[in-house]
């Protein structure tokens, strides 16, 4: 693995914080919408097979 990381020490600090500085709000926002749209859903209706 070494070898694949041109100019970047293996301990980095800042590819430490900068890869979930940067995962985080993605992740954020891919749970968002299925998140809200769960939450307005009436749970009666969610439950009653059809």
């Amino acid at each position: 693995m070494q070898g694949l990381l041109y100019g970047v020490a293996p301990l980095d600090a800042v590819s430490f914080v900068a890869a979930p500085m940067a995962l985080v709000p993605v992740a954020v926002f891919a749970c968002l919408l299925p998140a809200s749209r769960a939450a307005s859903t009436d749970p009666a209706d969610a439950l009653r097979c059809e």
